[in-house]
């Protein structure tokens, strides 16, 4: 625990929803899944620069790009399971014709090459398999929806869109398409943008809800979840930096993050009110492994008491 925080990302999501119309599946057809899986996943906004991979984004590119070549039909698409983590794992349900399925492999194992190298170092455990499913399918996504919802989805925004001119190595704005589901009973997608600057975190969203649309997709906003604007002179930083100094003899880094803290909300209402945030370490946020370093909720409790017996 060496940082203390003095400005957030603020937030919208943009919720895509819309009713799928199902047509009866052609005859004769092998129903397989298709699977995007080992990706590290991670928190959507601390992780959004380091490039890792996207299941949702990898899945729908690929689809989009061969599926209706080699004549398949797609019954459901699943991806991701929160809108503020990096999805790990993707999978779809097809339907294709036997005599399809040697070149639907190999053109999924050149793919799979493609983003391997692409991700090399960064997410290097990425897997896409062909698995046959045993359900009983009488029915298929109908075949404009389908491809609407495919070209929307490979070619809609992702990851980072700007880096802040302000603050050093400091992602502006993103966002992560989080979750998809795409079923009997619903169409949906939501994507989470963040900025550090309400207004663009705004504007992206609105560009986003404009990329649907192109596709006769209808989506919504939630309200705006204000960001943090820093106040690098506040008496807040000031005694907590002091604070730190004395209870663990070296300076403290002052950091914004591209995350959404509770600091966002309350500067919304109390605007005036100096604030600044800390905490133990998290390591691995939004992902199965995340997990706290312990030894560091004892040093917050310290820089805590200090802090406030500095206080007249």
């Amino acid at each position: 625990m060496g940082e203390l925080y003095l400005g957030c990302a603020g937030s919208i999501d943009v919720e895509v929803e819309q009713p799928l119309t199902y047509e009866r599946i052609p005859e004769n057809l092998n129903i397989v899944n298709i699977q995007v899986a080992g990706l590290k996943g991670g928190h959507s906004g601390v992780d959004i620069h380091l490039g890792r991979g996207n299941a949702n984004v990898i899945l729908a590119r690929f689809l989009n790009e061969y599926l209706a070549k080699l004549g398949g039909h797609l019954v459901e698409f699943t991806g991701g399971t929160a809108r503020n983590a990096l999805p790990r794992e993707a999978v779809a349900t097809i339907a294709i014709s036997s005599n399809q399925l040697p070149e639907l492999e190999k053109l999924l194992a050149e793919y799979q090459t493609i983003w391997k190298d692409q991700l090399q170092g960064i997410d290097d455990n990425l897997q896409l398999t062909i698995q046959p499913n045993s359900a009983e399918v009488t029915e298929v996504i109908a075949q404009q929806q389908q491809n609407e919802w495919l070209q929307a989805l490979a070619t809609s925004p992702y990851g980072v869109a700007s880096m802040s001119q302000v603050l050093p190595d400091v992602v502006e704005t993103s966002n992560n398409i989080g979750v998809v589901k795409l079923n009997r009973e619903v169409g949906k997608a939501v994507l989470m943008v963040r900025s550090m600057v309400n207004q663009e975190a705004q504007d992206f969203a609105e560009k986003i809800q404009a990329h649907f649309s192109q596709f006769n997709i209808t989506s919504s906003l939630t309200p705006l979840v204000s960001g943090w604007t820093p106040n690098p002179n506040s008496a807040a930083l000031k005694c907590l930096q002091q604070a730190y100094q004395n209870a663990f003899n070296i300076e403290p880094d002052i950091k914004v993050i591209h995350a959404g803290l509770e600091c966002g909300i309350i500067a919304e209402h109390y605007p005036h009110l100096q604030m600044v945030s800390f905490g133990p370490d998290i390591q691995g946020a939004h992902a199965p492994g995340e997990r706290v370093k312990v030894d560091t909720v004892d040093k917050c409790w310290k820089l805590l008491v200090t802090a406030l017996a500095s206080v007249e």
